[in-house]
Parts: C-alpha cells; sequence; structure tokens
C-alpha cells in the first residue's frame, strides 16, 4: 500500500476529526478511504447512467429505422441537444 500526504482545509480538518471522535474510525486513513470509495461508486453509477439513457436513445432510433420512421432532424442538432441534456453530465 502507498502512502499518500494529503493536505486538508481546516474546515475539512474539523470533520474529519468529529468523525474521529464518533469512535466509528480508527483512524484518519479509514475515513479517506471510505470517501475515495464512495466517491468512486457514486461516480461509477453516473457513468452507468449515462450509459443505460444512450443506449435506451439509440434502441428508440434503431426501432424507427426499422419502421421506416425517419426524421427530418440533422444529426448535428440532434447531437447538440444530447449535449445541452444535464442528464447526462
Amino acid at each position: 500500500m502507498s502512502t499518500i500526504h494529503v493536505s486538508l482545509t481546516p474546515k475539512l480538518n474539523d470533520f474529519v476529526q468529529e468523525l474521529l471522535d464518533t469512535g466509528l474510525y480508527g483512524n484518519v486513513s479509514e475515513i479517506i478511504r471510505e470517501a475515495l470509495r464512495e466517491k468512486y461508486q457514486s461516480q461509477t453509477e453516473a457513468q452507468s447512467q449515462k450509459l443505460i439513457k444512450l443506449q435506451k436513445a439509440i434502441q428508440v432510433g434503431l426501432d424507427q429505422a426499422e419502421k421506416s420512421e425517419f426524421s427530418n432532424e440533422n444529426i448535428k442538432d440532434y447531437l447538440s441537444k444530447l449535449k445541452e441534456d444535464k442528464s447526462l453530465r
């Protein structure tokens, strides 16, 4: 296991100390590891949700193409709309 030195703001340092004072954590490393695990899991879940949404949009397009239901919408316009969709960020 590698050692990394982290500088915390006074506010974060106080928060870490409060967590230690609860007795739920044995040391600062446990707190940092848990925080990083939660951040990683959250980020992974967000990416999965984006992928699911994109897969559904692609499937709608494939289904429409199969029925010969084509749109006059320009692909550039559609991609712009996707970029503006805040739920994909």
